[in-house]
């Protein structure tokens, strides 16, 4: 007959140090490095909207970002702001020019 053992202190106290485990190991997660950045931005905020209320350019903003490794597109300053985009941001792509069909009139 099989008797049903019931696990003694040793494998409550190993469960216990895996429990501990998990929950060290789950604290020490970060958020994405996309969820960080989103976060950081949300932060810099009120500092990008003070600076461009100054008529800090949009160009300078973006230099400082970037120099501080939170480099982003002018597109999302823009959104970011709630501006439109001024005739520098916008960068126009052409379509490639379309091939020649059929033979060439002189």
């Amino acid at each position: 007959m099989n008797t049903l053992q019931i696990p003694g202190a040793e494998f409550h106290q190993q469960l216990t140090s895996t429990t501990k485990d998990i929950i060290s190991a789950i604290d020490a997660l970060q958020p994405a490095a996309k969820q960080q950045k989103a976060e950081k931005l949300n932060e810099l905020l009120p500092s990008l909207k003070n600076a461009r209320e100054r008529k800090v350019s949009k160009k300078a903003i973006l230099a400082v970002l970037k120099d501080k490794k939170l480099s982003i597109s002018p597109v999302l300053l823009n959104e970011l702001l709630g501006e439109v985009p001024s005739k520098s941001d916008v960068v126009i792509k052409q379509p490639p020019s379309a091939p020649l069909t059929g033979p060439a009139n002189f």
